[in-house]
């Protein structure tokens, strides 16, 4: 992006909006084997590399005397590692209770 538009209000297109008879030009311009994407697929490196950027906080594990044991990225991974679900680790990461008497869950922000 140009230095100018990095400021929002500065852009040109800032409070606008494309007409619908622009909107059909550039989705016909970008359908089937015209779109860049076409056929591609992201690898699975790519893939942990784009979650890791999009994610702002990791998960640690703690037994009951809070000693660390394990970091997870999200979680989804700390979910999988215990083989319980992605919202129960939410709910005692909230709640801040001991899972199963033996386990904390703590989240912190990403360095």
């Amino acid at each position: 992006m140009k230095q100018r538009f990095k400021d929002k209000i500065n852009h040109p297109m800032y409070g606008k909006n494309h007409s619908i008879k622009t909107r059909n030009l550039i989705s016909k311009k970008t359908k089937g084997h015209l779109n860049p994407m076409y056929g591609k697929q992201h690898t699975k490196t790519t893939k942990k590399i784009l979650s890791l950027c999009k994610s702002k906080y990791i998960v640690k594990l703690y037994d009951i005397n809070v000693n660390l044991l394990l970091t997870f990225n999200n979680n989804v991974e700390l979910a999988y590692y215990l083989s319980i679900h992605k919202c129960t680790v939410g709910k005692y990461i909230k709640s801040q209770k001991l899972f199963q008497n033996k386990y904390y869950f703590k989240k912190e922000k990403r360095d």
